[in-house]
């Protein structure tokens, strides 16, 4: 009986060792993960978010009693942009200030960086709600 005793306390102190160790590495691999998701988090943020210095935001919300938000003294003829290849056709032959109306639908970064390309011809942008789609099953 003594000799099952300190067995089980020899195994207790082997146990509690191996613990240790997994305790151990489970702290590094954390560390490990932590400062590499830091590090694809950053990378993320400079691919989604890009700093437009030479722009100044506005948004305007309008309905049909009336309209919120920032505004300012914008004159420019508008320009329907109804595709992309509208929009890279506006890029091709700017030649005057204009204001762009879109869907919304089409209107992303790329969108955006084709327009900062031209500059100054660009005085702003208006995006229209894309109709609801109605699903063919709809009764």
């Amino acid at each position: 009986m003594h000799y099952e005793m300190l067995g089980a306390g020899a195994s207790a102190q082997r146990n509690g060792a191996h613990l240790r160790r997994c305790a151990i590495a489970i702290v590094i691999i954390s560390a490990v993960i932590t400062s590499v998701t830091a590090s694809e988090d950053a990378l993320l943020r400079t691919k989604l978010y890009r700093a437009l210095h030479s722009a100044s935001p506005c948004v305007r919300l309008s309905n049909r009693t009336g309209s919120i938000g920032c505004g300012g003294d914008v004159s420019a003829q508008l320009y329907l942009a109804a595709s992309p290849g509208d929009v890279e056709a506006f890029v091709r032959e700017s030649s005057e200030r204009r204001i762009l109306v879109m869907p919304a639908d089409i209107f992303s970064r790329s969108v955006v960086d084709q327009l900062l390309s031209v500059g100054e011809h660009v005085a702003g942008i208006i995006t229209q709600a894309s109709p609801p789609r109605i699903p063919a099953a709809f009764s």
